[in-house]
């Protein structure tokens, strides 16, 4: 009797986990078939495929590798930089210390005067698309068309990889590294729906969507490639684990010339991704001759000081989808605003071919920015040509050349007439004031709000804020020209009654 109830326990396990096996590829299918559709992506399309993707993190839940506990980190520190000394780098300049507001960062051991250099990340530490190539997982990348056609998710499996593999090279590396992240993969949709109406939420489902059907493709391509059998993801490949490696990738990446300079790389370096951004320029630069990234101070750093870089001209949107913060000051943000020429307009042939010989397009996303003149030279041109009567386009049809009709038109210093400049910035005006009415909260609502907001949603309403601000500005800024439009007009209006 001992050994039939043990053979019917015995059964009754594996039949339960053949059970969640099969519920789990269920799962998978159904979030594939969700996922793969390239047409619009609505908000109840993205909270079914958020609902699925739960459930399998759910199912997974016991497999995780990578853990939940930020304090982890902290213990590691000490191994990474042994590591990185044992390897060849230098980084008695800096330490890493956790700063209020920030995270992890690094900070100054001694004063460090504008470009001075303080740090020299050999090439041989860093993870890269090469890496990649040449490792366990190499035959996949060179068998697969998706692997190699993008070396992001080729970085991803990378990562993943060498974390799930105790005898890593890069493991003192990677085990220093965040756990979780603060990117919209790890966003509930409740907390995304303070962004409102803002554009970027958009492209955040859309992101979603797009890792969850990477997930589902190679979850596929392990169980059915035989060679794939000798990794950990044929039997340890769980959803959360890599949306971590993803998020890693993601919010890491930067990009290096290879060997000879033909093409460049997707890296992950090693310590010089511990340093936080503000705004200023480019202070690192890759060298071919000594194989290493070189960093020097973006300003004057004190000793104990945290040290900042730029990491480029990019928008807080794009900071918030692929870094996970909002950055208040940036002085590159800007706010996508889209126009075009109706084909219904009667003067669309003759805007058309004024917009082409410009070389702006007829209709599409333009921006407007966070700047003392939040619209470009490009906007402006569209913006004037789009104003302008029949007689005004038939005269710059036949009049300035290309090249001078691009400087001319796109020049706020120069104007085609005083009642071209009123209809240019009231349409604008118009426009900047129905988008900043579609949000549900006002600038002062969202200020008081960002001073009390959780952590898990003060991104997204700073986000929201930011936008507010550039509309606001842009208004402001119309309701400026128009007011010297009208003098003009008025000004010219009395001079005729004069006569």
């Amino acid at each position: 009797m001992g050994r039939k109830s043990k053979l019917k326990q015995q059964n009754k396990k594996i039949t339960q986990e053949e059970r969640q096996d099969s519920k789990l590829s269920n799962l998978i299918d159904t979030l594939l078939q969700q996922c793969s559709s390239d047409k619009q992506f609505s908000w109840d399309e993205y909270l079914s495929v958020y609902n699925l993707s739960e459930q399998i993190k759910t199912i997974q839940a016991g497999s995780n590798v990578i853990g939940d506990q930020e304090g982890n980190r902290e213990v590691h520190i000490a191994a990474f930089l042994e590591w990185l000394q044992a390897n060849g780098m230098d980084h008695s300049a800096v330490s890493i210390q956790s700063f209020p507001g920030y995270g992890y960062g690094l900070k100054a051991t001694r004063h460090l005067k504008k470009d001075d250099q303080f740090m020299a990340i050999p090439k041989s530490v860093m993870m890269t698309n090469e890496t990649a190539s040449k490792s366990a997982i190499g035959f996949l990348i060179e068998e697969d068309r998706m692997l190699a056609a993008m070396p992001n998710v080729m970085l991803t499996l990378h990562v993943l990889h060498e974390r799930l593999n105790p005898g890593s090279f890069w493991l003192p590396y990677l085990m220093v590294l965040p756990v979780t992240y603060n990117t919209v993969l790890y966003t509930a949709p409740d907390h995304l729906q303070a962004l409102q109406c803002s554009p970027v939420k958009n492209e955040a489902i859309l992101l979603y969507r797009n890792v969850m059907r990477q997930y589902c493709y190679l979850y596929r391509l392990f169980k059915s490639n035989r060679m794939a059998a000798d990794l950990p993801f044929s039997t340890q490949f769980t959803l959360a684990d890599y949306i971590w490696s993803v998020s890693t990738v993601m919010t890491r990446q930067n990009k290096i010339p290879n060997d000879d300079g033909s093409t460049t790389l997707l890296a992950l370096i090693p310590m010089w991704d511990m340093c936080n951004h503000k705004n200023g320029i480019i202070s690192t630069d890759y060298s071919p001759d000594k194989r290493s990234c070189i960093c020097h101070a973006l300003e004057d750093f004190n000793e104990n000081e945290q040290i900042f870089i730029f990491y480029g001209a990019r928008t807080n949107a794009d900071f918030l989808l692929h870094n996970g913060f909002v950055y208040m000051e940036n002085q590159n943000d800007s706010l996508p605003i889209k126009l075009g020429v109706s084909s219904n307009d009667p003067l669309y042939p003759l805007k058309s071919e004024l917009l082409q010989r410009a070389q702006v397009k007829l209709s599409g996303v333009f921006h407007l920015r966070n700047d003392e003149m939040a619209v470009d030279s490009l906007l402006l041109t569209f913006l004037r040509i789009f104003s302008m009567g029949k007689s005004d386009l038939k005269a710059r049809l036949t009049g300035l050349p290309d090249a001078e009709l691009v400087k001319y038109l796109g020049d706020v210093e120069h104007s085609v007439s005083a009642d071209n400049e009123m209809k240019t910035w009231s349409f604008l005006e118009a426009r900047a004031s129905l988008l900043l009415r579609q949000y549900k909260t006002s600038i002062q609502e969202d200020e008081k709000l960002l001073e009390d907001a959780d952590p898990s949603q003060s991104m997204f309403i700073a986000q929201r804020l930011c936008e507010k601000r550039i509309l606001d500005k842009t208004m402001k800024q119309c309701a400026t020209f128009i007011a010297q439009s009208r003098e003009l007009l008025d000004t010219a209006l009395a001079n005729v009654i004069a006569e």
